[in-house]
């Protein structure tokens, strides 16, 4: 590497740092609300991939269950009854998930349920009435897998005070497992096949089919859409594709850090590279 590429990334990376500090003394508090445990059970996160139609938990692991998303709308979510559930997207706070907020009502064991911080009053206010929904504050600022002070990240990701870049919720969950204290983690639905599912149409806006396991009809092919309603273009989305697979490899190296931990995917086909299958 060049002295002149090695000087930019330390500049970049020194900007990122920054950032980081300044967004966190403004919007967060410096408190790990994560609970950490020698936990001596595997930890299987069971994501949204439509190849976890095929799951089924093997007979006599012992083992817990962390899912996601819309998983409380499936019959698998009160069959394993997880002992963990994350919710990261600003679309589950921003609109009003009638049905979701009515299922969650439906627990009846405890479980504990990670959410961003900036949410944690909406989230109470949602879920707080049942006594067994126990709310877990996330701080969701991400270092980018470019960041070369990786020592520095990682010790910040053992605080829960950052996370690598999440670009989807399974990074959230697997960092979250990890600072639960387990040492086994499996990954389960986390197909990451978008690519092979996309294509550009004659109006050159990106298509798309997003298919998840709970879905009760043929999903269609569509175009993408922007949280805010703007187009992606083709470069933007594989770009921030990019960013989750760079996210997995900076979760590889946090678990390499941590000396103790194995991710292992679970899923037939994924597109993951950073874990052992």
């Amino acid at each position: 590497m060049s002295i002149s590429r090695s000087f930019f990334d330390f500049c970049e990376s020194s900007l990122e740092l920054f950032k980081w500090a300044v967004f966190s003394a403004v919007h967060e508090n410096p408190v790990n609300y994560i609970k950490r445990e020698d936990r001596t059970r595997p930890v299987a996160i069971l994501g949204n991939g439509p190849s976890l139609k095929e799951f089924r938990p093997e007979p006599g692991r012992d083992s817990d269950y962390c899912m996601v998303n819309f998983a409380p709308l499936s019959d698998l979510f009160f069959s394993v009854r997880p002992a963990y559930y994350v919710l990261v997207d600003d679309a589950f706070f921003v609109a009003e998930q009638e049905e979701l907020v009515g299922r969650m009502q439906m627990i009846d064991w405890d479980l504990r349920l990670f959410i961003p911080y900036k949410y944690r009053k909406t989230a109470q206010q949602r879920y707080g009435s049942n006594p067994h929904i126990h709310l877990v504050p996330l701080h969701l600022t991400g270092l980018p897998d470019t960041f070369t002070f990786k020592r520095t990240a990682y010790r910040l990701f053992k605080r829960g005070r950052a996370l690598p870049l999440a670009e989807n919720v399974m990074v959230a969950s697997s960092y979250s497992m990890m600072n639960s204290g387990y040492h086994r983690i499996d990954l389960y639905g986390a197909d990451h096949t978008w690519i092979s599912r996309m294509m550009v149409d004659g109006r050159n806006r990106v298509c798309m089919v997003k298919d998840h396991y709970y879905d009760a009809h043929l999903v269609e092919l569509k175009p993408l859409v922007n949280a805010d309603g703007s187009i992606p273009t083709l470069c933007q989305e594989l770009r921030s594709q990019a960013k989750a697979f760079g996210a997995y490899e900076m979760l590889q190296g946090y678990a390499d850090y941590l000396g103790d931990v194995v991710i292992r995917n679970r899923t037939a086909g994924s597109y993951i590279d950073a874990f052992p299958r």
